[in-house]
């Protein structure tokens, strides 16, 4: 009996030390596992939870929803106090992993806290390994920081850690609207170390600032330690800095320590801008190109924009030029114009050429820039040249020209005026413009005029190999009998 008795006490001893082990393992557990309340919702860490207060304060399902929520009132997130966001942070941190919803929880708080105080922010950021930088969220957060201390967050994109190199450049893209202007030279030197060089950081840093604090940026071009890097710049602002600073490109082309590829090159830029709007300037300007032959190129540009535009104009500037080759070459590209706008004035204009050949090319010219389709216009315009050798090659090189462009209209245009397109040859290019295929030439030739159709019937055969004692006397049957027509 007593040893019965004994076993009982034995294991009822057992047990209650069993029992009281179990819970000293759950409650440790607990704690490892960073305090998991009753109803499964994570708790403030044990290092904030004394002094947050959050349980006496706040309903933790609330704050989750504010911060899913993309509704205006969330005065509950605004209220909160950094340790409270520390907290809640630093129980969602330590868990094995942050997906979905718990994500945006925590980047919204983040944002708040970066936004509300940046300074306590990147403090806590910077200690806790920079959380959710590796997932994109570091632009946005330090664009939450600049809101209300670009400083601190100008400053705290020097801190990121060297390799997140992607996140500190997309952040500056994004803060450099959030800039002051004494923050600029410091921000110019962060923009070209995170472009190693001078890439899109500090040309966008530049191109913003330009428009707000022009002197101080051309300073800071000037001064800029490599001379490539500053030649880039003139070179790649040149239309802002002649819009905002005008004179200022004058200065620079004359200013010798710059090299002079980049000196010729702001100077057709600038003649260039200049002649948009007043031709005669942006001519006069290519004289600061120091070598003759960079101003060709933009002097054409100018001129025939305003020869286009300004043809009595551009030609009384031609008038000017020294007796050459330029003289003639600008004055017959305004006249072009002129004739095509008046056909009338054909005559006026020629007679003020010296010679034949001037006129010749001008003629020439005028024919080439005409619309190759439009043969009846042209041929009003051609109409109205005095001389009769100079109108017949100018007809033949329009026609020409609608062969190679409208071969079946220009077949057509030939038959309709047979005696004429005889006379001076052009019918020859109407006959070998006509289809090798005998049922296509067949088709073409039956909707001419009954009087030319046996014409080019027999220029077809006699083309196709048919000689003239097999040519019958109705050639036209003769083609569509060999079309199966």
């Amino acid at each position: 009996m007593r040893t019965n008795m004994a076993m009982v006490q034995k294991f009822l001893v057992g047990l209650v030390v069993f029992v009281v082990g179990v819970l000293i393992g759950l409650l440790i557990s607990g704690e490892r596992r960073g305090g998991v309340q009753d109803n499964g919702l994570p708790r403030l860490s044990s290092r904030e939870q004394g002094s947050a207060g959050l349980a006496n304060r706040h309903d933790f399902n609330s704050i989750r929803r504010a911060a899913l929520s993309e509704s205006e009132t969330q005065k509950l997130l605004l209220s909160l106090e950094s340790k409270e966001i520390s907290g809640i942070l630093g129980d969602y941190f330590s868990r094995p992993y942050l997906m979905g919803e718990d994500r945006k929880v925590c980047l919204k708080l983040m944002s708040l806290w970066a936004e509300s105080n940046p300074v306590e922010f990147f403090a806590w950021w910077k200690r806790e390994g920079f959380p959710l930088l590796e997932v994109g969220a570091g632009p946005d957060l330090l664009l939450a920081m600049a809101g209300t201390n670009s400083e601190i967050a100008l400053a705290s994109i020097e801190e990121l850690p060297a390799e997140a190199i992607s996140a500190k450049s997309r952040a500056f893209e994004k803060m450099v609207f959030r800039l002051e202007a004494d923050q600029f030279v410091r921000a110019l030197e962060l923009g070209q170390r995170l472009d190693s060089g001078l890439g899109p950081c500090s040309n966008l840093l530049i191109g913003h600032f330009f428009h707000e604090e022009p002197d101080m940026v051309m300073k800071a071009i000037l001064e800029m330690p490599n001379p490539k890097d500053r030649d880039t710049l003139l070179l790649g602002h040149a239309e802002v800095l002649h819009q905002i600073l005008p004179g200022k490109l004058e200065e620079i082309i004359g200013d010798r320590s710059i090299s002079q590829n980049v000196r010729t090159s702001l100077a057709m830029n600038l003649a260039r801008l200049e002649g948009v709007g007043d031709p005669k300037k942006g001519l006069a300007l290519l004289n600061l190109v120091d070598n003759p032959a960079y101003r060709n190129g933009p002097r054409w540009t100018i001129y025939k924009a305003w020869a286009s535009q300004d043809p009595q104009g551009a030609m009384e500037w031609a008038r000017g030029l020294p007796d050459g080759p330029e003289k003639w070459t600008a004055y017959n590209q305004a006249a072009i114009t002129k004739i095509k706008d008046n056909p009338d004035t054909m005559g006026e204009v020629l007679n003020e050429l010296p010679s034949g050949n001037l006129q010749r090319a001008l003629i020439r010219g005028m024919v080439f820039q005409m619309d190759a389709d439009a043969f009846k216009e042209n041929s009003t315009i051609i109409e109205r040249i005095d001389d009769a050798k100079l109108r017949k090659e100018a007809e033949f090189v329009a026609f020409s020209r609608y062969v190679s462009t409208n071969p079946q209209e220009a077949i057509l245009q030939a038959a309709i005026n047979l005696d004429a397109f005889s006379v001076d040859g052009r019918i020859q290019e109407a006959f070998e413009a006509l289809p090798q295929q005998a049922n296509d030439a067949s088709n073409i030739i039956a909707s001419m005029p009954e009087e030319s159709r046996e014409i080019f019937a027999k220029a077809w055969l006699t083309r196709s190999g048919v000689l003239d004692g097999e040519i019958s006397d109705n050639p036209v049957m003769q083609l569509a009998d060999i079309a199966g027509n």
